[in-house]
């Protein structure tokens, strides 16, 4: 799977994601990147990328509906996790909001929980794993391109 970065306005080549993206909010660190998986867009992740912390933010993992519940999500956030290791990051933190109505909120933190994602005290709704160099993991690592 790869990583390709998109402007959210000027996208053409899912309008599905681009109609989602649109929806979600962003700050000027916030980078938007499809889940290409061989020349199909999968979904969508977005991330903000903030070269002075130690931590990547995961805000949003949208899988188009079709793809759901086939294990693209879990190699997103593994290929996410991989990335962030290579980039120097400590921790991935992610915040368990369901944007579709088709998942609730507890099988959503159950599923991160799965992932390793622990409760963030500091943050309600917020979770967080912290990343082990491993460079198994970094080898399983998605392409990613920057924006």
């Amino acid at each position: 799977m790869k990583l390709e970065c998109f402007d959210r306005y000027k996208v053409t080549r899912d309008i599905e994601i681009k109609n989602h993206a649109m929806k979600c909010g962003a700050s000027k660190l916030t980078q938007f990147f499809a889940l290409d998986d061989d020349g199909f867009w999968v979904g969508y992740v977005s991330l903000d990328i903030n070269k002075d912390a130690d931590y990547l933010v995961l805000n949003v993992l949208f899988m188009l509906e079709r793809f759901r519940r086939q294990g693209y999500g879990r190699q997103a956030v593994q290929n996410v996790e991989a990335i962030a290791i290579d980039q120097g990051y400590k921790k991935v933190f992610v915040k368990s909001q369901p944007l579709d109505g088709d998942i609730s909120r507890g099988d959503l933190v159950s599923w991160y929980m799965q992932q390793g994602y622990t409760e963030r005290s500091d943050v309600k709704g917020g979770y967080c794993k912290v990343l082990k160099s491993n460079r198994d993991m970094s080898r399983t690592a998605a392409t990613l391109s920057y924006c």
